[in-house]
């Protein structure tokens, strides 16, 4: 099944009220704890492409710092 902003919207909300079971028409989702919510939260975030690429500075001086 292809999840959607709405989906997303939806898991956001129930975790934001600390709600651990979800449902959609037929389907029902009861998640065992708050951070396999999390976890899906990121793999539908991941899925929908709104995750940006994770950035490291780095940081060179000409001066005396060693």
């Amino acid at each position: 099944m292809a999840v959607t902003q709405a989906d997303l919207e939806r898991l956001q909300v129930a975790i934001s009220q600390g709600v651990k079971k979800l449902k959609q028409g037929d389907e029902e989702v009861e998640y065992r704890s708050m951070n396999e919510m999390l976890q899906a939260e990121k793999r539908i975030k991941r899925e929908l492409g709104l995750t940006g690429a994770r950035r490291t500075a780095v940081v060179r001086t000409k001066s005396g710092w060693r």
